[in-house]
């Protein structure tokens, strides 16, 4: 996101399209290539990592099929994430204002239905909340996509010509260290959570 802002933003006040159009195209692929990495890499070690807050099994249990279902749906949070911060850099804040907006109300709405099943909807208690969740970042993600498509991209959308390897090395140069400043933060978090969990479901509840 940090990569993009600045690499977008600085070819649009240029005026050099050409650029802008590798900035983006080339953040794409980068959102690919990190969805690609977070999915592999969390359904691998979502088992292993949950052994750490000693959970009771049937708190294991649900935790486990939860984070495994946004793991799997990675690549829809993480592009949505990335496709909004496209969106802003070219200066369009209104757009990821309404996604944000109807991926929330797709989740307020999907979420008793899945989780509590009435009617002919399945009763999926806590994986429910993970496919609701998946499920409105990827419909946030359609309209996000379907307005930088039509107004910011050229056409073809998609062609290996747009791709730049110096562009992809900028993005991760800028990006990286807000990246581990990130991570930093949410790994301080899961530390803490562990040795609450020492205490018990309830203290870790």
């Amino acid at each position: 996101s940090v990569g993009a802002n600045a690499l977008i933003s600085r070819a649009q006040g240029s005026g050099d399209q050409k650029a802008l159009t590798r900035a983006i195209f080339t953040v794409l692929i980068t959102c690919g290539i990190v969805a690609a990495f977070l999915t592999t890499v969390g359904l691998a070690l979502s088992g292993p990592v949950l052994h750490i807050f000693n959970l009771e099994p049937e708190v294991h249990r649900q935790a486990l099929g939860y984070i495994r279902i946004l793991f799997a749906g990675s690549l829809f949070m993480v592009s949505l994430f990335l496709v909004n911060a496209v969106l802003r850099a070219l200066g369009d804040a209104i757009t990821p204002f309404v996604v944000l907006v109807l991926s929330t109300l797709v989740n307020l709405s999907l979420d008793p239905l899945l989780i509590f099943g009435p009617g002919p909807f399945p009763q999926m208690g806590i994986d429910g909340a993970a496919v609701a969740s998946v499920t409105a970042r990827l419909v946030g993600l359609t309209v996000a996509s379907a307005v930088l498509a039509r107004r910011y991209l050229p056409r073809p959308i998609v062609s290996l010509e747009y791709f730049s390897r110096a562009t992809l090395a900028r993005v991760f140069r800028i990006g990286l260290p807000s990246s581990m400043s990130m991570m930093t933060r949410q790994l301080s978090g899961l530390i803490v959570t562990a040795i609450v969990g020492q205490f018990g479901t309830a203290a870790l509840a």
